[in-house]
């Protein structure tokens, strides 16, 4: 959408004036189209113009016009617009809008600069924050995952690059901002011809720095990243902005890269109006990589850009530390059943996926994954192998008995993916089936790459020893070649227990006893070497050499259990690391 229905977004690749193009595609526009009072931003189309947006900043000191009327249409910048996690509409932004909207402020910012306008100072802290946001969210090459509705919008299309791809406007805002830690690539062609002239040499050949996992509670995503360049986001946020109305119905959904190629996808947009059933199944629960219960949909549409209601989904509680991710997130779509997620990322190791149906009441239960076109599975009891084009594999394992493959030739058109507007592709999509009296977990385990997955084994047990009525509990035991991990996790019965709540007492199953929220032991050989914690202190071991008793809970613990590695303990002392205010 263009930032207000005022600013138009100059000419299209082939010429014609965009906001035109996009009446054209979307049924209802035309009338706002002719109410709006567009100004007109030019730009370079293609490198052969010979026209650089630099040079028309240097035209517009001369002018004397006061710099910013060719962007008076944006809403008024600030930190105040710019939304509190740096994410400008706060609920649910569409992928490509994240960098075409940091061009806008960025191209503002540059302006201003030029024509000493007194609104530079708002725009470089806004255009500051967006970049931060959209560096958040991106993984380490740049590139956006598939997040509700993608129509392709771009304000310097000057390359032809996908409009996924962010590292332009990254290396954009490092040049501009004098933040190098923004970029993820030397600057591209764009970089130049968009400042008239070659940015600085701290820019072009300075180190890429690595971004962390974090939370944006605002914007309801959670991102898990590894020094592998894995990249999972999780999506426990409202449904979106007002009536969220190119959100999708994709309430704790996750969408994977696995070291730099994607994996889990979200399905992206095939189309607005042209085919209303497929608008409608591209937006539906089943099309993403989540939980539907009893056959319902989180919530229903009701027209190509509207719904018949708004789920909310929230954090309970986030973690983050060196080698270890914990995140868990639940929403209220459902009335008498609950579904709460939670994910453990263990940085080499793999994503352990655990979804809790809370209720009292029979419950059938389906689990969503869609495959990268660039996958195809095989399936094994219960364990998938994924075999890219080029032979890289990894292994998928669920404890759910019904597994179900879906492929490219299914007429339910429920594998289909578009990896950018208008454009659909096939491939596979993953439904499992667990039917259960209520509460009851579904367990889901995904390997990091570079690991042979012929033995990989996912089994689910009750807890030996009791969290205490205020909890409900799942013991997960992994079993990958000479590796094994027992995962204890314990979810709150009640809203009222906070994130920094634990159990009272010490629980456990699998041979492990401890008196964390979560607990992870890695066992490699037979023996426990790694020990990961949330909201505790103490770790039993039948193996009394590899216990670990620290002075008082942390919020988030990861480290060695090995007597001659103790020096390797990683703690982390915030309560929950929350990257709101540092953006």
């Amino acid at each position: 959408m263009d930032l207000d229905g005022r600013v138009l977004r100059g000419s299209s690749r082939r010429g014609r004036p965009a906001l035109a193009r996009r009446s054209r595609r979307r049924a209802g526009s035309s009338t706002s189209a002719r109410r709006a009072k567009p100004v007109a931003i030019l730009q370079p189309q293609h490198a052969s113009d010979r026209r650089s947006a630099g040079a028309l900043r240097r035209g517009t000191r001369d002018a004397r016009t006061g710099g910013l009327e060719c962007v008076r249409g944006s809403r008024p910048p600030g930190a105040a617009r710019a939304g509190r996690d740096a994410n400008p509409w706060r609920r649910r932004p569409r992928r490509t809008f994240r960098p075409y909207s940091t061009d806008f402020y960025l191209f503002a910012l540059l302006i201003a600069r030029t024509s000493d306008d007194a609104a530079a100072a708002a725009l470089e802290s806004a255009a500051s924050r967006q970049a931060r946001y959209l560096r958040a969210i991106a993984d380490d090459a740049g590139r956006l995952p598939l997040l509700g509705d993608d129509d392709g919008g771009q304000l310097w299309p000057v390359c032809g690059r996908p409009a996924a791809d962010a590292a332009p406007t990254l290396a954009l805002a490092a040049a501009v901002l004098g933040d190098p830690s923004l970029a993820v690539c030397a600057p591209p062609e764009e970089t130049y011809w968009i400042l008239g002239r070659a940015p600085d040499v701290s820019v072009i050949e300075g180190a890429r720095a690595a971004w962390p996992s974090q939370v944006l509670p605002h914007s309801g995503y959670f991102v898990s990243r590894t020094p592998a360049g894995d990249h999972l986001l999780f999506d426990a946020g409202p449904h979106g902005f007002l009536n969220g109305g190119h959100a999708h119905s994709d309430a704790l959904s996750i969408v994977l890269t696995v070291a730099g190629r994607p994996v889990l996808v979200d399905p992206g947009t095939a189309t607005y109006t042209m085919d209303a059933a497929m608008r409608d199944r591209f937006r539906s629960t089943r099309m993403h990589n989540t939980v539907v219960l009893d056959g319902r949909e989180h919530v229903a549409p009701s027209g190509p850009f509207h719904w018949s209601g708004g789920p909310a989904g929230r954090f309970t509680i986030s973690r983050t530390a060196a080698g270890f991710d914990f995140v868990e997130g639940t929403h209220d779509a459902y009335a008498g059943s609950a579904h709460v997620r939670s994910i453990v990322s263990l940085h080499d190791f793999g994503w352990l996926i655990v979804d809790h149906v809370a209720g009292d009441d029979d419950v059938t239960a389906e689990a969503w994954w869609h495959l990268h076109p660039s996958w195809t599975p095989s399936i094994r009891d219960h364990v998938l192998d994924l075999i890219a084009h080029d032979g890289q594999r990894l292994g998928f394992a669920t404890t759910a008995t019904d597994v179900t493959v879906i492929g490219p030739g299914d007429p339910s058109g429920l594998s289909a993916f578009a990896p950018e507007y208008g454009r659909v592709e096939h491939g596979y999509a993953v439904r499992t089936v667990t039917r259960g009296h209520a509460p009851f977990v579904i367990v889901t385990f995904v390997t990091a790459p570079a690991r042979r997955t012929e033995s990989l084994r996912l089994s689910v047990q009750p807890a030996e020893t009791s969290a205490g009525d205020d909890w409900r509990t799942c013991v997960a035991t992994v079993r990958l070649n000479q590796m094994s991990i027992a995962a204890l996790l314990a979810t709150p019965v009640s809203s009222d227990l906070g994130p920094d709540a634990a159990p009272a007492t010490r629980w456990g199953g699998a041979g492990v006893r401890t008196d964390a929220r979560v607990a992870v032991v890695r066992f490699e050989q037979g023996t426990a070497a790694v020990a990961s914690l949330v909201n505790g202190s103490q770790v039993e071991i039948a193996d009394p050499r590899a216990g670990l008793a620290l002075a008082t809970r942390v919020p988030a613990f990861h480290g060695s259990l090995r007597p001659a590695l103790a020096s390797a303990v990683h703690q982390v002392e915030p309560s929950e690391r929350l990257v709101t205010e540092a953006l």
